[in-house]
């Protein structure tokens, strides 16, 4: 069983071990960590000295001393930079390594608090996300192991953005598809188009993936393009959108590519400098101040970017272009800085 709590991990008294969010030395910090070591006594802090520290997205575990479980496994989550940098995977290892030691100790419940998103400042909706992936793999691969995996959250948005994931989790969100397996489907679903399949043995798409697809999508002199390879990736007229394989994420494309066709979605790319910056699905009508609205955010929901851009919108300002897949022509906005100046988060360095 998986669930979500919103509660102190340190009391929980129904597992068999707890998860602590550690750092490298494994001598106590702040946060969880911090909380955990005072809560077990001085003892966890003479067994951690003989451990010899822990790398970041590794585990080690020792006994619980006074906290109301027998063991505490030790993971090092990643420091957030920007995203690009294998936060990801280092946070994916975490999960993996805590349950891998749990499975060879025969421990069958175990509790996780939200690795990496206090000091570290991993964003809550990312590491949510993968958090959930990284325990549905490792259980999907080891089927019976545990009886119960939790997550215990001290705050209210913490527990609020993991019981969202969790509630994805339950309805078929991570339930697996292989996008290249789709392109039959696709091409039923889009038959009244026109449509090109390209594959890596044509020289000019030779970077795609092995058993990768590129489809072109055309009608009325207006296409859309799909690549089928590790998720699902959906361009138009400057936007581009990726999408996880997922039966979920899957659904939310087809959603997406049918909300542009009929006009009820349209496509925003951003560009600053001439250059490419971003770009998003809108949806009802389009106008200056809506746009702007979603500009600033959906920078903010990409706490990676938010600096480089808003320095380059300092700079050089920003053109937004609103396409449509019936418009005979499409509209365009451009901002100064001084339209994101009282934006939260958006103001000077």
């Amino acid at each position: 069983m998986i669930r979500i709590v919103k509660g102190d991990i340190t009391k929980i008294s129904d597992v068999d071990a707890i998860v602590n969010a550690a750092n490298v030395s494994l001598l106590g910090g702040g946060g969880v960590d911090g909380a955990i070591h005072a809560a077990a006594g001085k003892g966890l802090l003479n067994e951690c000295f003989l451990l010899n520290g822990c790398a970041v997205g590794q585990a080690k575990i020792t006994g619980a001393y006074d906290l109301p479980c027998e063991y505490v496994i030790h993971t090092v989550g990643p420091v957030w930079k920007d995203g690009t940098e294998g936060e990801a995977e280092l946070l994916t290892s975490c999960y993996k390594e805590s349950l891998k030691i749990a499975k060879e100790k025969g421990i069958r419940k175990i509790a996780f608090p939200s690795i990496s998103t206090g000091s570290y400042n991993y964003p809550i909706s990312y590491a949510a996300f993968t958090a959930m992936s990284a325990v549905r793999a490792f259980v999907k691969e080891n089927p019976d192991c545990f009886d119960l995996i939790e997550w215990i959250l001290y705050d209210d948005m913490t527990y609020a953005i993991y019981n969202e994931e969790y509630i994805k989790f339950n309805e078929g969100f991570y339930d697996d598809v292989v996008p290249s397996d789709m392109k039959d489907d696709l091409l039923e679903k889009f038959s009244d188009f026109t449509t090109k399949v390209h594959t890596n043995e044509e020289e000019e798409y030779e970077d795609l993936l092995d058993g990768a697809y590129l489809i072109d999508f055309t009608k009325a002199k207006k296409t859309f393009r799909l690549t089928l390879g590790r998720s699902f990736k959906l361009e138009f007229e400057g936007l581009e959108k990726r999408y996880q394989p997922y039966v979920k994420d899957y659904d939310i494309m087809i959603h997406d590519i049918e909300g542009l066709i009929s006009g009820s979605r349209y496509a925003i790319a951003c560009y600053i400098n001439d250059e490419w910056a971003l770009s998003f699905l809108g949806k009802g009508t389009c106008n200056k101040e809506k746009i702007r609205d979603i500009i600033a955010g959906s920078m903010m929901a990409r706490d990676m970017a938010t600096k480089y851009l808003i320095n380059r919108i300092h700079q050089y300002g920003l053109l937004a272009k609103c396409n449509f897949w019936k418009a005979k022509s499409n509209k365009k906005y451009t901002f100064a800085k001084e339209d994101f100046l009282d934006t939260e988060s958006f103001g000077e360095e």
